[in-house]
């Protein structure tokens, strides 16, 4: 029952892009991964790019995305991260073309 249970959730799947000025904000979860990927890409027909990947975030899979935002023109992309499922969280303000993480917009939540 396990085996099957890991069959049917561990699937390739995508949410609804928001679209934000002229960028389209996603996240995909991919079958042989344990946390769904942020993608953006610039309109319709836009190259898809990696936004921010949490399988890369820690080696043992202590860190966890929660609550992600998107800036009204596009530009920036919010989200907190979480160590070893605790409540207590940490929000980061990204770039979305540069993927640089601002150092002053660092904020305990």
């Amino acid at each position: 029952m396990r085996k099957r249970f890991g069959e049917l959730y561990y699937i390739d799947r995508i949410k609804a892009p928001t679209k934000k000025g002229n960028r389209l904000i996603y996240s995909r979860r991919h079958a042989d991964k344990e946390k769904a990927v942020y993608y953006w890409r610039e309109g319709d027909d836009g190259e898809e790019k990696i936004l921010l990947d949490p399988n890369t975030m820690s080696e043992d899979g202590a860190i966890a995305i929660g609550r992600t935002s998107v800036s009204p023109d596009g530009k920036y992309f919010s989200y907190t991260v979480r160590q070893n499922a605790a409540v207590e969280a940490t929000m980061y303000v990204m770039n979305v073309k540069t993927g640089k993480i601002s150092n002053t917009d660092v904020i305990p939540v």
